[in-house]
């Protein structure tokens, strides 16, 4: 649940050197999921494992867009 007070503690978050921290950790992470083997045993099981790596991926870009999108909201 988002609490009152939340949107300013966002924006700051997003000022702060920690943010550029949280940015650099997800870029790195997203780097290693890439980098994964996609390769399954079977046909079925490689798009299983691609389509898991690229939510995963996907996930993470939309959080930091949605936290970005909160901050600028009035």
């Amino acid at each position: 649940m988002i609490l009152p007070g939340d949107k300013k503690r966002v924006r700051e978050l997003m000022k702060s050197d920690n943010y550029d921290a949280l940015e650099r950790v997800a870029g790195e992470t997203i780097e290693k999921w890439q980098k994964e083997n996609v390769i399954g045993v079977s046909e079925f099981e490689t798009l299983k494992m691609v389509f898991t790596r690229e939510n995963k991926i996907q996930g993470v870009k939309d959080f930091l867009e949605k936290l970005e999108q909160y901050a600028g909201e009035s």
